[in-house]
């Protein structure tokens, strides 16, 4: 049986219960106004026959029988001889108050011996006063009586009506009454249950459900008076300080907190009584039961009556400690990371000055030697060709083979010998060159701008138009955005992955190189594929190091290039990727933030 049932099979007893006692009531005081108006009917019917009795006996006296028996002639049609009696009280016998009792009892006439002085009958006292009387008659039976005096107080006229007899119809009346007035209320309280019990079985239902949602939600809700003092706790308070939830009932919510938080919450809302505004999310120090300090989130806000004055305060609170323990540690790790990073920035700001410093140094002191050589190769041909055009016409008419090893030295070896050594010089220069390069990327101040990278892209593809048109390359450019970036780097970067592409495209088909883009929320990928001869699975990992060239070791390159690509595209915050498959193409790609 749930809940709604219960309280309408309790509401259901009540009502039979007061029913019950209404009834009671009812029949009690109906029963009293009944039974007086049947005394007055009695006695105003007793008046009037011993006013005719007396008018009869004027005309002719007549014995208490005879009266009686003028009575019965002309009875109203309500009552017969039986509800009559004349009663003699003069006679006196031993002591004794007794009277003489005539009735009329089927049919016949009856004379009774009666003692005034019996308490339990209708008859005792004083007889000759007028009135009315419950009590029994002669024959034991309860009966409502009217008493009336004639002939001189020297006979009562008694009438009387058995209580039994008025009993019935007024019974069967109140018993016609209770069950109509039962169905009645039964079918009321049918109808009422079934329009009330949804809307009950949902307030009930909404009840629980909200009961369980302040109960088990994580927050400690509350509620409290203007004053601070705790009306209302839910169950969480248990968790979070270690109180019984009915513990604190009557507690001020000051009293648990350290004092000047309490202070500040109490004056805070003092302020704010006024303005009718609430707390939101204020953070305060509490006292548990083992009187440990608890942080907790509060939030407040006034309840208000109809007429907008403050009855007090409903909140909620939530146990921050854990989160705040949080926050302190991750700042401390924070605080020992920034260190650690600036410490580490200034380690990587001195290894990079040193290294720029290194290669000034190594560009140095390798250029100085290489001038030297250069010079001497330089001055060695000039001696050679003067050796050679001073010697060689008379060398040439002598026939020995010494002399002609000697010519072919002067002639063929040296040069070619020479031509190597500065053929080595002059990729030593460009080696140089480019370490320098390198190292003064991290020098050079970037300068952001509003970049068109379609446009800077059919630049840069105009600039290498010869070689494009002699390799019979199709190069394609999609739309490409307008970014915020440096145009100078860019433009590196574009133009070592466009002469990659091209450089290394396969001679056996015509080449095509394709440049594309991705735009996504926070930044913009570059794609730029060709179908050239491809890059082996193994030496992806290597292709950025410094030096490392794969490939036709034909193509002219000193393997600086990708490395230079990828310490610019780093710099402007973005990460380079490769993918590549032999015989098919490679496809790179990198990102830069918008």
């Amino acid at each position: 049986m749930n809940k709604s049932k219960q309280v309408f099979n309790r509401l259901l007893i009540l009502i039979g219960i007061l029913l019950i006692l209404v009834i009671a009531l009812s029949y009690r005081l109906l029963w009293d106004k009944w039974l007086a108006q049947q005394q007055a009917d009695l006695l105003v019917i007793g008046q009037l026959q011993t006013e005719l009795l007396e008018q009869r006996m004027a005309d002719k006296p007549a014995t208490a029988a005879s009266s009686l028996k003028m009575l019965a002639e002309s009875l109203p049609s309500a009552l017969s001889a039986d509800n009559f009696e004349i009663l003699r009280p003069s006679l006196q016998r031993s002591n004794q108050n007794i009277a003489e009792l005539y009735t009329f009892s089927a049919e016949q006439f009856q004379l009774v011996q009666i003692d005034l002085d019996s308490e339990e009958t209708i008859y005792s006292g004083q007889p000759q006063q007028s009135g009315t009387r419950l009590g029994v008659d002669h024959q034991g039976e309860k009966v409502v009586a009217a008493l009336v005096a004639f002939d001189n107080q020297t006979g009562i006229l008694i009438v009387k009506k058995a209580v039994a007899e008025m009993q019935t119809p007024f019974i069967r009346v109140v018993a016609i009454v209770f069950i109509i007035l039962v169905a009645l209320i039964l079918l009321l309280v049918k109808i009422f249950r079934n329009l009330v019990e949804p809307v009950a079985e949902e307030m009930i239902g909404n009840e629980q459900r909200f009961r369980n949602l302040v109960e088990n939600i994580n927050e400690w809700i509350f509620e409290m008076d203007r004053f601070g003092k705790m009306i209302y706790s839910s169950p969480r308070v248990a968790e979070i300080l270690g109180y019984d939830q009915n513990e604190l009932l009557g507690y001020s919510i000051y009293s648990l907190m350290m004092e000047l938080d309490g202070d500040d919450l109490q004056a805070l809302l003092t302020r704010r009584d006024k303005q009718q505004a609430s707390v939101h999310r204020k953070e305060y120090s509490f006292i548990n039961r083992q009187l440990e300090v608890v942080m907790l989130e509060i939030s407040i806000e006034c309840v208000l009556d109809e007429k907008s004055q403050l009855l007090g305060y409903r909140g909620f609170a939530q146990d921050i400690s854990e989160r705040i323990y949080k926050e302190r540690e991750l700042k401390n790790y924070q605080n020992k990371l920034e260190m650690m990073v600036a410490d580490r920035t200034l380690e990587l700001q001195q290894l990079n000055r040193e290294l720029t410093d290194f290669s000034y140094i190594v560009s140095h002191d390798l250029r100085s030697p290489l001038v030297s050589i250069s010079g001497f190769a330089a001055e060695l041909r000039t001696d050679i060709k003067l050796i050679a055009d001073t010697i060689g016409p008379e060398l040439a008419n002598k026939d020995s083979e010494k002399v002609k090893e000697s010519m072919t030295a002067l002639d063929e070896t040296i040069p070619e010998s020479l031509y190597f050594i500065e053929a080595a010089i002059d990729r030593m220069n460009r080696l140089i060159h480019s370490i320098l390069a390198l190292s003064r990327l991290g020098e050079r101040t970037l300068n952001y701008e509003t970049v068109n990278v379609k446009k800077l892209l059919v630049d840069t593809v105009d600039a290498m138009a010869f070689q494009i048109e002699q390799l019979n390359v199709s190069v394609k450019i999609a739309d490409l955005p307008v970014i915020k970036t440096d145009a100078l780097a860019l433009e590196q970067i574009f133009g070592n992955l466009l002469d990659n592409a091209v450089k290394y495209l396969d001679p056996t088909r015509s080449g095509v190189v394709e440049i594309s883009c991705e735009q996504q929320s926070s930044q913009v990928v570059f794609y730029i594929q060709d179908n050239g001869v491809g890059i082996a699975e193994k030496d992806l990992t290597s292709i950025y190091k410094l030096f490392k060239r794969f490939g036709d070791q034909k193509v002219s390159g000193e393997g600086m290039g990708l490395t230079y690509v990828q310490t610019l595209v780093r710099r402007l915050g973005g990460k380079i990727t490769c993918r590549s498959k032999p015989g098919v193409g490679t496809v790179f790609s990198f990102s830069l933030p918008l």
